[in-house]
């Protein structure tokens, strides 16, 4: 795997997730641009995002004005999270049924839990989905399990009143 980071300011947090991923072959070949931004005021993401993913071209997105307010763990965290949505989108791991049960992002925090990086996120997890969504990523070295856990919380979360 190699980031491409578009500023030197990302330099350390590009190499230390490389290094941390160096083991997942599927990534391999993988080369992704990291683009920093001032901000995403002109995308159509919520502003306050530390990153984005853009299929096409590939691209990582970074924000500027808020990804650096946050520890390095959780920079980290959060462009592996990216890194699975590209590895998931563009088929690295194949297409199992039971990835289209769960929302993507469910499956790139599994990847990042996989790799070793969950700790990163568990935080914002909590305060976002809270204690039960990360319960289930306990299971994560268990593929099946995890995804039937994962598609029991997502099918009970689709139905909360909003």
């Amino acid at each position: 795997m190699k980031l491409v980071e578009s500023d030197s300011s990302l330099r350390e947090i590009c190499r230390s997730v490389e290094q941390r991923l160096r083991d997942a072959l599927y990534l391999d070949k993988t080369e992704l641009p990291v683009e920093l931004l001032p901000n995403f005021e002109s995308l159509h993401l919520k502003p306050e995002d530390p990153c984005a993913y853009r299929p096409k071209p590939p691209t990582i997105l970074i924000n500027s004005s808020s990804f650096f307010a946050h520890v390095f763990e959780f920079q980290a965290a959060a462009l592996a999270h990216e890194i699975g949505h590209h590895v998931h989108d563009s088929g690295l791991l194949g297409k199992a049924p039971h990835y289209d049960n769960v929302s993507p992002c469910i499956v790139a925090d599994w990847l990042v839990c996989v790799w070793g990086l969950f700790e990163g996120l568990r935080e914002d997890r909590l305060d976002f989905y809270g204690e039960e969504y990360c319960e289930i990523f306990r299971a994560c070295e268990n593929e099946p399990e995890f995804f039937k856990r994962a598609t029991q919380w997502y099918q009970a979360f689709l139905s909360r009143p909003r």
